[in-house]
């Protein structure tokens, strides 16, 4: 299978190969498409099935964190003095 398709086995060739295939950033493509669906996978990672996993905790604590710091700027910002 390497044979036939060298460029699909590192994240470089594959990235490369998609771009070339459909003009398009993959990386830009991937997080821009995962961004719409953000509001359906926050609830899910909250949910009880995810609650006892440490790492998972941490990582919305951090995003939590994270966007109260965003919304306390975006309030306070002298664009928003209207």
């Amino acid at each position: 299978m390497k044979v036939r398709w060298p460029a699909l086995f590192t994240e470089r060739q594959i990235s490369k190969e998609f771009t070339r295939l459909v003009s398009k950033d993959l990386s830009k493509s991937f997080f821009e498409g995962l961004d719409g669906h953000l509001s359906k996978l926050i609830p899910l990672f909250r949910s009880k099935h995810y609650e006892d996993i440490p790492e998972m905790t941490s990582i919305l604590e951090s995003l939590d964190k994270d966007v109260s710091q965003f919304i306390l700027k975006q309030s306070f910002s002298p664009q928003n003095d209207n």
